[in-house]
């Protein structure tokens, strides 16, 4: 059973963070704003952890690890649901 909180639901999307490569090249670095992480909504699983569902685009995140991007967004959607 899943809980959702600071519901906020409304089709919009929060930017909450970048991904970028690490300066090695060899790693992806995501940085997270505490503030907009704070704001989003979250929901409960049925062993009472807690989590913050996130998204990222598959293919800008591709263009990045292959350098052909310098960074890419991390957001949440209001209407997302954690599945």
């Amino acid at each position: 059973m899943k809980k959702e909180t600071n519901e906020d639901h409304d089709g919009t999307s929060r930017l909450v963070g970048y991904v970028r490569r690490s300066r090695s090249g060899h790693g992806l670095r995501v940085s997270i704003n505490s503030e907009a992480f704070q704001a989003c909504h979250t929901y409960e699983t049925s062993d009472g952890q807690s989590y913050v569902p996130l998204v990222l685009s598959v293919a800008a995140l591709r263009r990045v690890m292959d350098g052909q991007r310098e960074v890419t967004t991390v957001s949440q959607l209001g209407s997302m649901s954690p599945n």
